[in-house]
């Protein structure tokens, strides 16, 4: 895993030549985004609670997933009548 990739003003070996260099790909590249972050922290809450479709919250599922031998549920199929029935 690589973290926090793309910070600005900040000089880094590209993910591909990093991954070159060790014989490795890596399994997730979680960009630098500090808004999601900073936002559940000052909460108290987890990013997934704070900005569940942010690459960072998407990221760490996938993560947890990977290392649980977990798949990913089902995804729902919507029907005409779907947004009439959302919870709000």
């Amino acid at each position: 895993m690589i973290n926090q990739v793309g910070v600005p003003g900040r000089p880094e070996i590209p993910v591909k030549d990093f991954g070159e260099a060790l014989g490795l790909t890596p399994s997730l590249v979680l960009p630098f985004d500090p808004k999601p972050f900073g936002q559940a922290a000052n909460n108290g809450q987890m990013v997934a609670e704070v900005a569940p479709k942010s690459k960072a919250a998407e990221g760490i599922d996938h993560l947890a997933r990977l290392i649980s031998r977990r798949e990913a549920p089902p995804a729902q199929k919507s029907s005409v009548f779907s947004s009439l029935f959302k919870k709000k």
